[in-house]
């Protein structure tokens, strides 16, 4: 199940990652959310909540140095799942990187990660 640590992007550039990450690509932010609330323009708050989809997962190490798959570590983490995750804007100097290295991909460390949906949710959750 190693092999979920790996993504392929469409110019054949295949990323492994390492630890507990995961490689995530982010959705379009909203303006604002259906209920008429507006989101803070970048650089007007400490983080912000998004919503992505799982391209690739890292591992955990355990104590006696075996790897265990991040889908095994929680079994709602799966490649192509829906997730909302925080970012902290101390961190966008580094995903603005990684985006522009890897068609707008990020690497978010499991803990950024607030739950997981499936994509009929989405409407729901992100009211």
């Amino acid at each position: 199940m190693l092999q979920e640590r790996e993504h392929k992007f469409e110019d054949g550039v295949t990323v492994r990652l390492l630890g507990d990450s995961l490689l995530v690509q982010p959705d379009p932010p909203q303006t604002s959310t259906s209920s008429g609330l507006i989101h803070f323009a970048d650089g007007s708050m400490e983080h912000v909540l998004l919503t992505g989809t799982i391209l690739a997962m890292g591992y955990k190490e355990l104590e006696d140095g075996t790897l265990m798959p991040l889908s095994e570590v929680d079994p709602e983490l799966k490649l192509g799942r829906k997730i909302v995750f925080v970012r902290f804007l101390k961190d966008q100097q580094t995903n603005l990187q990684w985006s522009e290295l890897f068609d707008g991909a990020i690497r978010l460390r499991l803990t950024d990660v607030m739950l997981a949906f499936d994509e009929e949710d989405e409407e729901r959750i992100l009211r």
